[in-house]
């Protein structure tokens, strides 16, 4: 059996596995007295917005950005193409129409021009002068920044592997998920996730460090794998296999020997295993940092995805809040992958009055009021229709509050149009009373 044919079916089992899920009622941990009237977003799914030329179609697609033009960029993995689809160039460009406007990137990109194109792309985001920033995964610890047309500024992180991956070095990544660059300091923000569990930053002219932080402000600690993903990955190297404990294997395969917190059945010590009562506020480390997002007030909103949490602290790195995203999924949803909060976006006006959350395994975008940090609404379900998600990875917002998705193994991105505001009654377990109107296909 083909590789790209295996991906087709493990898509297809993920879908049936998670509409069990995705249809049930959705659940809040914020509840709020009855009958409140709430202020909610529209939203309408453009289901012919991306143009793609030639005949293409998306692969894996990873991540989605948008400039100051409104442009949206998108960042697919065309490796993961199916065998009888031709796909594009890894990064492709779209006007605020859909239209096709250039692409770049790929496996062999970077070949003559002094760098290596990441082995598995993965975040995307798009600074004030509109340079175009990469993160890779998968034995890749680099970031890049681009301009416009493909030109490469400067990389940093190292590629060539050879020292001992850790969170207390300040002078590599470990397979970082997303980067974002805050202007009013030119710093850039890392969410070194996969391998490291941290949120670095560094000046993102010259790469020097500034500061980290893990979850709740903490010192961040390395994580150790399981003993069984270890043994695994020894017998098996050059292949890929299952669990998010995979990604830190490497440590111990690069020169690691030390395990330190970890309990007598070979696990570690933490993070546990989610528990529902409302006074635990979750594991004192980071597990997946998987985005981060900076509002217009300075504010950090982290994605701990494993941790099914949004954190959110001051560009200094001072903790400030954190709070549960679908949490219910620890002990509710089908399968073994309970991740819920993996990425972030603002609502185009100026006050940003609503963050917006990917949740992964329920298939749903979540609308939170920013300040208070309470939730409204959320919308969307696993499938592969107008509006559904097979594999929710990432999302982006534009100027016009328009939200955009990237959806792994649904091999697409999807528009959601923002249609204005409407009033709509809450429950007491913050529940709109009708969702219908909210979303529309188109």
């Amino acid at each position: 059996m083909k590789w790209t044919e295996r991906r087709r079916g493990a898509a297809l089992i993920s879908a049936a596995l998670l509409i069990s899920v995705a249809t049930g009622p959705v659940r809040s941990q914020t509840r709020v007295s009855a009958n409140t009237a709430a202020v909610i977003p529209q939203f309408a799914v453009d289901t012919g917005f991306f143009k793609l030329p030639n005949a293409w179609k998306f692969a894996q697609v990873s991540s989605v950005a948008c400039d100051s033009h409104d442009n949206v960029w998108v960042l697919q993995r065309p490796l993961t193409a199916y065998s009888d689809q031709p796909s594009g160039p890894a990064l492709m460009e779209f006007d605020a129409k859909g239209n096709y406007l250039r692409g770049w990137g790929g496996k062999d990109f970077g070949k003559g021009k002094g760098f290596d194109w990441p082995e598995e792309e993965h975040g995307i985001s798009i600074d004030n002068q509109d340079h175009v920033w990469v993160t890779g995964n998968w034995n890749d610890d680099q970031i890049y920044e681009f301009t416009t047309d493909g030109t490469l500024i400067k990389q940093f992180g190292n590629s060539a592997g050879g020292y001992k991956k850790t969170n207390a070095d300040t002078a590599n990544f470990w397979m970082p998920a997303a980067a974002v660059v805050y202007p009013d300091t030119h710093e850039l923000f890392v969410a070194d996730g996969y391998g490291n569990n941290r949120v670095i930053v560094v000046d993102a002219a010259t790469g020097a460090f500034k500061r980290m932080w893990g979850a709740f402000g903490n010192a961040p600690v390395d994580i150790p794998p399981r003993k069984e993903d270890i043994r695994r990955a020894q017998q098996t190297t050059a292949q890929r296999f299952g669990g998010a404990e995979q990604f830190r294997t490497e440590y111990f395969l690069n020169g690691g020997k030390e395990r330190p917190n970890e309990t007598t059945a070979g696990q570690p010590a933490y993070p546990a295993s989610p528990k529902v009562a409302a006074d635990d506020p979750g594991p004192p480390q980071f597990n997946l940092v998987h985005d981060l997002k900076i509002s217009h007030d300075g504010l950090v909103y982290v994605a701990d995805r494993r941790n099914m949490r949004i954190q959110v602290f001051t560009v200094a790195g001072k903790f400030l809040k954190s709070t549960f995203v679908d949490r219910w999924c620890a002990t509710s949803c089908t399968g073994t992958n309970t991740q819920t909060s993996g990425s972030i976006g603002f609502s185009g006006d100026a006050e940003q009055r609503f963050l917006y959350i990917g949740s992964r395994t329920p298939a749903q975008i979540w609308v939170y009021d920013r300040k208070s940090m309470s939730p409204l609404y959320a919308f969307g379900r696993a499938g592969i229709g107008p509006g559904e998600f097979l594999s929710f990875h990432e999302l982006a917002t534009d100027s016009r509050g328009n939200l955009y998705t990237a959806d792994l193994e649904g091999h697409r991105a999807e528009k959601f149009t923002f249609t204005g505001l409407a009033s709509s009654q809450v429950d007491q377990k913050g529940h709109l009373v009708d969702t219908r109107g909210m979303v529309k296909v188109r």
